[in-house]
């Protein structure tokens, strides 16, 4: 494998399975992830890495209630079944902002859109 590679490359020999002690030890999940903090201890070391910042992930929002700005505008959105309205506070997935595009666009197609707003009267869709 390293020989005919044409870049930089490692092989790392954790184990061999022909030896029932080796094959024993390779099931465990224990064992198997001191073999990964090995390597990953091996590459901060070799490279000289740093330890990045956490990530911080958008959580939940403990408070759900729909802000008095936000009101129409939710309302437009579960009359017209764009989404349940459930989680006014929470970020949106892109799977979840897929769906409602879609039924956005098949309302508009329809032409059955619901809306206090003049925009969407007398609304003409070409495609």
């Amino acid at each position: 494998m390293l020989r005919e590679s044409n870049m930089p490359a490692l092989l790392t020999e954790n184990g061999f399975i022909d030896h029932a002690g080796d094959a024993a030890k390779l099931k465990q999940a224990t064992f198997i992830d001191r073999i990964a903090q090995g390597h990953v201890n091996g590459l901060v070391n070799v490279f000289g890495l740093k330890k990045k910042e956490e990530v911080k992930v958008a959580t939940a929002s403990k408070d759900q209630t729909v802000s008095e700005w936000a009101k129409d505008a939710h309302k437009f959105i579960i009359d017209n079944k764009l989404s349940d309205g459930t989680r006014p506070k929470d970020a949106v997935t892109r799977e979840e902002l897929w769906v409602m595009m879609q039924r956005l666009y098949n309302l508009l197609k329809k032409q059955i859109i619901k809306s206090p707003y003049s925009l969407s009267r007398g609304l003409k869709v070409t495609y």
